[in-house]
């Protein structure tokens, strides 16, 4: 397994949001399939799952579904950093700040400092270090941060997902 490199992807993040190449295709914090559809035709309850990360979405899908036994694999860091985050805010926040903190708004609770104080000690030594530098840096600017993401599914992720 190859070790993630933080300062790599904190240049890598940085391209995408001020929309230059990148080796790394852009976090998405929103299923991008009907997952529920195809778990419908695959009969649960699930002890199990195992597929690729992307957004966390089918990962929480799966919870739903009485997996226990999570294995997710995917090639971009920046998802699995952001899965460590999606992780310590499930842990440590309550359902509506979790919410607040992980689905753009207008707000300003979108990764707020406030509700990132909150989870941070349950994130890895690296992915804090990312997330401190990301939240840091764009604190008063969460736009930044929301170009990580595809603003035309915010409303059919909740939806979509039964975690949320």
């Amino acid at each position: 397994m190859k070790k993630i490199d933080i300062m790599e992807c904190i240049e890598e993040s940085e391209n995408i949001i001020y929309d230059d190449d990148s080796r790394y295709a852009p976090i998405m914090n929103v299923p991008t399939l009907n997952h529920i559809g195809l778990y419908n035709e695959m009969k649960g309850p699930w002890d199990s799952y195992l597929g690729v990360l992307g957004s966390f979405g089918p990962e929480l899908d799966a919870i739903c579904r009485g997996a226990n036994n999570i294995t997710a694999f995917d090639k971009n860091p920046l998802n699995i950093l952001h899965c460590y985050l999606i992780i310590a805010g499930i842990l440590e926040l309550e359902y509506e700040e979790f919410l607040k903190f992980t689905l753009y708004s207008k707000e300003e609770s979108f990764y707020s400092r406030f509700y990132f104080e909150k989870l941070k000690d349950e994130l890895p030594r690296n992915a804090k270090k990312y997330w401190e530098y990301i939240i840091t840096k764009y604190e008063n600017n969460p736009q930044k941060i929301a170009l990580f993401y595809n603003e035309n599914y915010l409303k059919k992720a909740i939806q979509k997902n039964e975690y949320l």
